[in-house]
């Protein structure tokens, strides 16, 4: 059959018998409709949003697999697929069968560590080849799997699908009530998904009563904010720096990770979020810089997407100098526009009119350094470009790489001021080691 390549989409794919014998997954689907990227980011951090990353896993692993006498190689690519596989949020929501099936690639994966590719490509010929031992081996990994006599429903996905009926009904306090009865049974355990199901109540009130809505918004606010904005907004908070910038990232990174090789794959997938040339990947590199400033111990935050106005990202690099920076990464354009200047501009003004106590230092993410012939520079803006992105990526994944080296490293505030330290990645000196200053066109 040769090579198929298939962009972003396999659903109601078959690929029976010969017609898949090898499959390659690189990286997980992103979402393509707007409803889809919105309800991505506001579940970033939620169980819901691992859930149906992982059903979308499972989804592509089976496509070369129809039924029980098939058998095809998956191999998975990227920091997020292998991400997947190794956090243990992620594993538990994996199939019993899925699960046993990379338990047993892990244990194959641990006998060739080391050895390169060609250990690797004799691996596939086995499983290609039937060998026998091959096939004892994946039929004993898979013996002892039960699967359960009913299937699950998310009790949430079923509170808004009895709120649907309620409402289509004209029952629109019931539906409020039964989308609330799902927030309160959440408790404190899932905040993200809280705040969304709040705002999925004041969508019912807003029928009725428009007052109770944007009560309820502000209440969904609190817990999440990436859900809608309430009709009088929220007041935008000061972005206070850390104390120690080393210990908050200590803090940060021992929260995050549990080991250090879920700590590498972190921050290669942060990298892998910033794509320069695709204007449709913006949303998911500003997600992406946020966190990398939580990464460095930065405290770090997203003023456009949370309050309307304001950069894309502002980081708090000291107590009294903050990084105004607007990301470009999907421009094509030799020079930066005057339109992309200008709103670095606003961005820095609004700094100054919310926090006048700050030092704003203007930073674009842009594939030029050069302004145009038309554009005003920034006074004091430093660009960043691929090249010197690449360069940071490098200190960040060797910053991260050094602190994976032994049990519980990255948790250790002196050993992290040691790396932030010798990468040039402390607030005093970031800028000057991976940003440049604009020059004229």
């Amino acid at each position: 059959m040769g090579l198929v390549v298939l962009v972003n989409k396999y659903d109601g794919v078959n690929l029976p018998a010969g017609a898949c014998r090898l499959l390659v997954l690189d990286q997980i689907p992103r979402p393509l409709d707007s409803v889809e990227r919105r309800e991505a980011v506001a579940l970033a951090d939620s169980t819901v949003r691992l859930a149906r990353e992982v059903q979308r896993i499972e989804q592509g692993m089976g496509r070369g697999v129809r039924d029980g006498e098939d058998y095809c190689a998956v191999l998975l690519l990227g920091a997020k697929l292998a991400t997947a596989i190794h956090d243990a949020r992620h594993l538990a929501l994996f199939s019993h069968a899925t699960q046993a099936q990379l338990k047993l690639s892990r244990d194959i994966a641990g006998q060739i560590k080391g050895e390169g590719l060609d250990a690797v490509r004799q691996a596939l010929r086995s499983c290609l080849t039937r060998v026998p031992q091959w096939r004892e081996r994946s039929r004993r990994a898979l013996a002892e799997v039960r699967y359960a006599e009913r299937g699950t429903v998310r009790p949430e996905a079923v509170a808004l699908r009895e709120a649907f009926d309620f409402a289509a009904t004209g029952r629109l306090q019931a539906a409020a009530e039964r989308v609330q009865k799902a927030v309160n049974d959440i408790g404190e355990n899932d905040k993200a998904l809280r705040g969304w199901l709040r705002e999925q109540k004041a969508a019912y009130l807003h029928l009725t009563d428009p007052v109770a809505a944007q009560q309820a918004l502000a209440g969904a606010l609190a817990d999440n904010t990436f859900v809608l904005r309430s009709v009088h907004g929220a007041a935008p908070v000061r972005l206070k720096a850390a104390s120690v910038q080393s210990r908050a990232a200590a803090e940060f990174l021992a929260d995050r990770y549990r080991d250090g090789v879920s700590l590498r794959l972190g921050v290669q997938a942060l990298f892998e979020e910033v794509v320069w040339g695709d204007d449709e990947r913006s949303d998911d590199a500003e997600a992406a810089w946020q966190s990398l400033g939580e990464h460095l111990g930065f405290a770090s935050s997203r003023p456009e997407k949370l309050y309307g106005t304001g950069p894309d990202n502002l980081w708090a690099l000291t107590a009294t100098r903050q990084a105004v920076i607007e990301l470009k990464t999907g421009c094509t354009t030799d020079t930066i526009a005057k339109k992309d200047m200008d709103q670095l501009g606003g961005s820095v003004r609004w700094l100054n009119d919310h926090n006048p106590e700050v030092e704003a230092v203007p930073v674009m993410l842009h594939p030029s350094r050069a302004a145009d012939a038309k554009a005003t520079a920034v006074p004091g803006m430093r660009v960043i470009t691929p090249e010197l992105f690449e360069k940071l990526k490098d200190a960040v994944t060797a910053y991260a790489a050094a602190l994976a080296s032994s049990p519980d490293r990255w948790a250790n505030e002196q050993a992290v001021r040691e790396q932030l330290a010798h990468h040039k990645l402390t607030g005093d000196r970031f800028l000057t080691a991976y940003a440049e200053p604009v020059s004229p066109s």
